[in-house]
């Protein structure tokens, strides 16, 4: 089978202080880290890729998993996975969506497109996190919706997707993702009165979480209560 033979990717080295690689256009491994989502008659699948080969999977109606692993082989264009063994040649891909072909069942084409809610949800959900502040740590209960995501230490509680308010964005140039609360649903035209930033998002060991809050945050979000501080967050080794 094509996963038995498989080497898992890891990233390459860099010049950068922090050994993230910069977006690379020409480089399909690196246009595959981050989430991808596929919608279909029977559910939509999720996938996210992160750097060092590790892998999360969902689909609707089965259990979620970060205990995946996956793999892309420039020469041949074969993505695989330990996610029920799937795999697909890729024939398109760009910083936006990729096509591939199915290597099991009736072959079909099946084309994923990113999510940057559902990446900043798996970032977020997935692990532990420690605060550069005083070392203490935050854990969410794995759930979360459209509109908001909390975080605890276990006495406090941080929203740091407060409502529905929020856009997330995401620029992959930068390597960041952006959850930005804005003062009403117009956005580009309101006032921006919280936000979090996520650093090297799809990097393993080098992503880090950056939230700022404004002095009158709790008289404009509907979660006026708990954590309100500027927050720095690294994962939990």
């Amino acid at each position: 089978m094509l996963f038995m033979s498989m080497c898992l990717f890891t990233a390459c080295p860099s010049d950068d202080d922090d050994d993230v690689p910069a977006y690379n256009s020409s480089s399909v491994s690196r246009k595959l880290w981050g989430e991808w989502s596929r919608s279909i008659n029977n559910g939509t699948t999720r996938l996210f890729f992160w750097d060092n080969g590790k892998m999360f999977y969902s689909h609707t109606n089965q259990s979620a998993s970060s205990d995946h692993v996956w793999s892309y082989n420039e020469t041949t264009g074969i993505l695989a996975t330990t996610a029920n063994n799937l795999q697909w040649e890729v024939t398109l891909c760009d910083s936006t969506v990729w096509t591939g072909i199915a290597l099991s069942g009736n072959k079909s084409t099946v084309t994923f497109t990113r999510s940057p809610l559902f990446a900043v949800m798996v970032i977020l959900t997935t692990r532990t996190w420690v605060s550069s502040i005083d070392n203490s740590e935050w854990d969410s209960n794995g759930s979360y919706n459209s509109s908001w995501l909390e975080l605890s230490n276990g006495k406090t509680d941080f929203f740091i997707i407060p409502n529905d308010l929020v856009k997330i964005e995401e620029s992959i140039l930068q390597d960041k993702l952006f959850i930005r609360e804005y003062s009403s649903r117009s956005y580009s035209s309101e006032t921006v009165v919280y936000e979090c930033i996520i650093d090297h998002p799809y990097s393993y060991d080098n992503v880090r979480v950056s939230c700022k809050w404004v002095p009158n945050y709790d008289k404009i979000s509907d979660f006026g209560t708990g954590y309100h501080s500027n927050f720095e967050l690294r994962p939990k080794k």
